[in-house]
């Protein structure tokens, strides 16, 4: 068993396939997370034995890679590999081909969110945690206000309360609400 300076495992070899929490704390130290190629993934990650430890591989630092749950089924269950090379790993589709390294996707804001704040903020909208809470409490829906609130906020449409409620009583018989006039 190989071991830190503080006595800790950092190499179990071929006694258990389990992680230990201080090998994962070394894995995720080197990895930062998923490093499958283009793959930015930093939560719900999970160890990956490069050479299976089934098949005799050991429970080692530089025997792991970090991948996120998704890469590592694909690694598993879809024909996928991964091959480490003095610190550096390959990744290798179904059929053998390797998949070229890729950076991984920009963690930051875009530019374009800025501008739809600041052009939510110009039209007196004020949108924040609440704005997609549901105020419904349950009462049945009064589709004559709504399908006004449609018509007006479409503008120019000019239609009475009352000629909606004709619209609706006429479409529950199974009439056309709007006739050619």
């Amino acid at each position: 068993m190989v071991e830190d300076q503080h006595d800790t495992p950092l190499n179990v070899g071929r006694r258990t396939r389990a992680i230990s929490p201080t090998l994962k704390r070394a894995l995720d130290s080197r990895d930062h997370g998923c490093r499958f190629p283009g793959c930015a993934a930093t939560r719900f990650v999970e160890g990956h034995h490069i050479k299976h430890w089934a098949h005799g591989g050991e429970t080692k630092l530089d025997n792991l890679v970090t991948l996120c749950s998704y890469h590592h089924r694909l690694a598993h269950e879809g024909g996928f590999a991964v091959e480490a090379n003095a610190g550096h790993f390959h990744f290798f589709s179904q059929d053998g081909e390797r998949i070229p390294a890729a950076p991984a996707f920009p963690r930051k804001r875009l530019n374009g969110e800025a501008a739809l704040i600041q052009k939510n903020r110009d039209s007196g909208r004020h949108i924040d945690a609440e704005t997609g809470a549901s105020r419904w409490g349950g009462e049945t829906m009064d589709y004559d206000v709504a399908i006004h609130a449609l018509f007006e906020a479409d503008g120019g449409l000019e239609i009475s309360a009352a000629e909606i409620s004709k619209g609706l009583e006429d479409l529950r018989v199974g009439q056309v609400i709007f006739g050619a006039d």
